[in-house]
Order: structure tokens, then sequence, then C-alpha cells
């Protein structure tokens, strides 16, 4: 499975994007977070299976996930879908440390 990864190192807030937005990956990066681009959203449960066994070569904090839906993030229990629009900018309000 091929993602591509931005990672400041540490322990902080990740965000999944499927599909790959380079232009707010870059953004969130810069603001603080893990990003993890995952180009086929059918993959979105095997990169949060490889992020929770740490194999992502970071630690996250916490998990939102941008662009999925109920049925790719299925079978990952400790994730909460939310099919709301602005669920993203709450989340990221939430675990944004300023």
């Amino acid at each position: 499975m091929e993602v591509e990864v931005l990672s400041a190192g540490g322990r902080r807030p990740a965000v999944l994007l499927s599909p790959p937005l380079p232009d707010l990956a870059a953004r969130l990066a810069r603001a603080g977070y893990d990003v993890v681009s995952v180009p086929a959203a059918d993959r979105l449960a095997d990169v949060l299976a490889a992020l929770a066994q740490g194999t992502l070569g970071f630690d996250a904090s916490a998990v939102g996930v941008i662009g999925g839906t109920a049925a790719t993030v299925a079978g990952v229990p400790w994730l909460e879908y939310r099919d709301d629009r602005d669920a993203a900018v709450r989340w990221c309000a939430e675990h944004l440390a300023c």
C-alpha cells in the first residue's frame, strides 16, 4: 500500500486524506498535524490499522479522516463516522494546540 506521510514527529493529531489533496495536506502539516494521504479510499481501514500498530513512523494522539465514508472505515471499531460537513472543522479545532 502506498501512502504519503507528512510528519514533524512526536505525538500529535493525524489527519488521513482520501483522495490526496496536496494543498490541504501541506496546510494541515504546517498547522501541526501529521498527514497521511491515501490514494484509494477502500484502503483507509488498512492505513488506520497500520497507524494503530505504529508502522507509519509516528504516534497519533487523535485521528481524523477527511474523505472517507461509513463503508470505507467499516471494521475500525475505535473510529466514529460522522456524516456532517462541519465535523472536520470541529475535530481540527478540538485537537489543534495553539
